[in-house]
């Protein structure tokens, strides 16, 4: 973007320059420091797994941990979050992945704990693809339990939503095999 504005010099022209990858070339690095423990603040424990972490990437990436972080909590002042067996280690690593690349494998196997962690984690871009993910994987065979998890989550937001209303009316259609 160039914009035109007089200098000392009588000279007209500014450049902008904005390069549209550097977000991801940040979380790239940032993600790379926490793979190598550089410059983390926090470490998350799942089961028997540490996870070193930044909290700003955290914060930023869930209104869980900026909430966790920023409101006087006892892990506001700790070095350390322990889930203990709320939370499965691969599920957390998966998000954590996420919050640093913006990418994330949802299949068959980790669909259902990434929508239920996603909630409990407000990583809600996450719990919405697994969502959209199990819409997309209903069947009669799994109709009533993709309804009783949406609605063991309360989901509000729309693909949770989708995911409640497309199971119970997959329920009523096919009752018999139900």
């Amino acid at each position: 973007e160039t914009r035109k504005s007089r200098s000392s010099t009588g000279s007209m022209n500014i450049t902008l320059f904005h390069k549209a990858s550097h977000p991801d070339c940040v979380l790239a690095h940032l993600n790379t420091l926490r793979k190598h423990c550089m410059f983390t603040d926090v470490t998350l424990w799942a089961g028997d797994r540490a996870f070193p972490c930044h909290r700003a990437v955290l914060a930023a990436s869930s209104r869980y941990f900026e909430a966790m972080f920023s409101h006087g909590l006892r892990e506001s002042r700790d070095d350390t979050v322990n889930f203990q067996d709320n939370l499965h280690p691969e599920v957390l690593e998966l998000l954590l992945d996420f919050a640093y690349s913006s990418r994330i494998v949802i299949n068959e196997e980790n669909a259902e704990s990434l929508l239920e962690a996603g909630d409990m984690l407000q990583f809600h871009d996450v719990r919405d693809a697994a969502a959209e993910f199990l819409e997309k994987n209903l069947f009669p065979s799994n109709c009533l339990g993709m309804m009783l998890l949406s609605d063991a989550h309360q989901c509000r937001a729309h693909q949770c939503r989708r995911l409640y209303e497309f199971s119970w009316r997959m329920c009523l259609v096919h009752f018999e095999t139900v």
